[in-house]
């Protein structure tokens, strides 16, 4: 049976995010424990302990494995691209790698709504820069929404435990939790809820999606003018490398964020870039006006 390079993409790609999901569902039991640990006694300083020691192992050992399979999805990526661009079938070698790590788990991203490329410039260059551009269009969309989200997520909790904090300096604590809790509990705990959302899972997707939807941006950009002219295999080639770079530093955009927009997105680009009459000019008169 012949490995699909799409299918195997959106399998590795799903892999990833289940793994990121249990990662981050152990980021929330280890923000619970501490959040407890600020209130509890002696009593479940053990259980509290223990947790504090497997947690991050587990939470490492999740992220590690969800970086492989996203590796291996973008390498999948990556060959279809050329494949699809340049009219480059993949080596036997890299088809037998991907078979060898093929998941049995379902894909979580959906099929395309059309084809995966819905450019009708014949392989080549200015094909593979066309491909390309339709990519970080979607990119670039997606990247920012989740930007966005994470930001917003990350600057609402902050600003509820400030609040929170604020609150609890203009009222009596007995009134609001009981004689036996402390400031000092009420410290720890805003403590840890501030780390956690100033510098944790939030604010570093915040960062690396921002950081991604630039990288697209750039990339869209330079791949329009790449297509409307004849560029050198060479020129489109690293144009694709640095978008591929970008690509394997940022998280997998989450599967929600992705379908938000989706048929939009495809509409709007099917209409605008499908008919493909702009003419050919010289990379010397490029933009020319």
């Amino acid at each position: 049976m012949k490995l699909k390079l799409g299918e195997h993409k959106r399998r590795a790609f799903s892999q990833a995010k289940y793994l990121t999901l249990l990662s981050a569902g152990i980021q929330w039991v280890l923000l619970g424990a501490a959040l407890f640990s600020a209130f509890a006694g002696g009593l479940g300083a053990p259980y509290l302990g223990l947790i504090a020691f497997i947690g991050p192992v587990i939470n490492f050992a999740l992220k590690d494995r969800s970086r492989y399979h996203y590796g291996i999805g973008d390498r999948a990526r990556r060959l279809q691209v050329l494949d699809d661009g340049l009219g480059r079938a993949p080596a036997e070698a890299d088809m037998l790698d991907l078979a060898d790590t093929e998941t049995i788990l379902p894909a979580l991203d959906p099929v395309p709504l059309t084809s995966e490329f819905t450019s009708d410039l014949p392989p080549g260059p200015r094909r593979l820069a066309h491909i390309t551009q339709e990519a970080a269009y979607y990119t670039r969309s997606r990247a920012t929404f989740a930007a966005r989200l994470y930001f917003a997520l990350t600057i609402i909790g902050i600003f509820v435990t400030v609040i929170g904090l604020l609150l609890l300096i203009q009222f009596p604590l007995p009134q609001v939790a009981g004689s036996d809790t402390t400031a000092q509990n009420w410290a720890r705990a805003a403590a840890t809820l501030l780390v956690f959302f100033a510098a944790g899972s939030f604010a570093e997707k915040w960062r690396a999606f921002d950081s991604l939807a630039k990288a697209a941006a750039s990339t869209f950009a330079r791949c329009d003018t790449l297509r409307r002219t004849e560029p050198s295999e060479l020129d489109v080639v690293l144009t694709v490398a640095s978008y591929d770079t970008a690509l394997g530093r940022a998280p997998a955009i989450p599967t929600t964020i992705y379908l938000v927009g989706r048929k939009r997105l495809h509409a709007a680009w099917t209409a605008l870039m499908m008919p493909k009459t702009d003419p050919v000019v010289s990379s010397g008169t490029a933009g020319a006006k």
